[in-house]
């Protein structure tokens, strides 16, 4: 009588031996045998034909799966080629765009460096013929550009003391020194001075000039007494103040950059330039003293 090789137990026949061993075998047995193991995905299984076929089933499945894992590796690489060259691109095109940008710029500077110095060849010219014209006495006596003592006296005293308080020029400034007298520079603040600061209220000049050659002025003071002002330093001195207060406070903001969204780029960046030079001009007037007194003696 044959045994099973896996339980030992005794079978009648052979055949008993293998509907026991392979049909359907009693499930003490079944723990005594030996396991196959698939060998892609470590599954168990108790029998060799069993094993065999889902072997060649976990085979087609990898197959197909090491297929579908090219195949998004491929599509993946080729996105992200096209990326790049599309990166690539893009960076090129913004590379081309700055240095056209930076040529048209330096082409913009030329002109602008061109025009700056046929604008000061004409300023000059201007300068030298307002120097010239306000060099010219108004009252003359014998063939100087003196004024007598006399004239002086009868300007001042028509016209009365001149007030040049703090008080009063911060308000004259705040409300009449505007965008016109400062785009104007120099020229404007003498303007802007000769009408609004040296005048009494009923609008006479209450300022003389003694001297036109070597800007020589005269004003009464409020006991009667006459005060010399040499190259208007006292009227200087007494307006800076205001009127820098003013021109930083509501008028110009120094060093503005241009708007870079302008629609005439050229024209702001006359306008910009124009007013930089203006406040540079007024901010240190002390060095431009005796352009301002021919403009303001041409004045008065």
């Amino acid at each position: 009588m044959p045994n099973c090789k896996y339980c030992d137990k005794c079978m009648k026949s052979k055949h008993s031996l293998y509907i026991h061993t392979t049909v359907r075998p009693p499930k003490y047995c079944l723990t005594t045998r030996e396991k196959n193991t698939c060998k892609k995905c470590e599954t168990t299984l108790l029998f060799g034909e069993n094993m065999f076929v889902h072997e060649r089933e976990c085979t087609r499945l990898s197959i197909e799966l090491d297929t579908e894992r090219n195949e998004m590796k491929s599509i993946y690489e080729h996105k992200m080629k096209r990326m790049e060259l599309e990166f690539s691109k893009k960076i090129k095109q913004i590379e081309d765009a700055k240095q056209q940008v930076e040529r048209d710029l330096n082409q913009k500077i030329l002109l602008l460096e061109n025009d700056k110095e046929h604008l000061e060849t004409f300023k000059e010219m201007y300068d030298n013929l307002a120097i010239t014209c306000a060099n010219k006495d108004t009252h003359v006596t014998n063939n100087h550009s003196k004024n007598t003592y006399n004239q002086v006296l009868q300007i001042l005293e028509t016209a009365g003391p001149l007030d040049l308080s703090q008080e009063r020029l911060k308000s004259i400034c705040d409300t009449e020194y505007t965008t016109h007298y400062f785009r104007r520079g120099i020229a404007g603040l003498a303007d802007f001075t000769a009408k609004h600061i040296i005048t009494n209220e009923g609008g006479e000049k209450a300022y003389a000039v003694s001297d036109r050659s070597r800007h020589h002025y005269k004003y009464m003071l409020g006991d009667g007494s006459i005060q010399s002002d040499s190259k208007a330093e006292n009227v200087l001195d007494a307006i800076h103040g205001p009127v820098m207060n003013k021109i930083n406070n509501n008028i110009w903001v120094r060093n503005t950059p241009v708007p870079e969204d302008s629609l005439d780029f050229d024209f702001d960046m006359e306008k910009h330039a124009s007013m930089n030079e203006a406040y540079d001009t007024i901010n240190t007037i002390k060095d431009h003293q005796s352009k301002f007194c021919n403009y303001l003696s041409n004045k008065l």
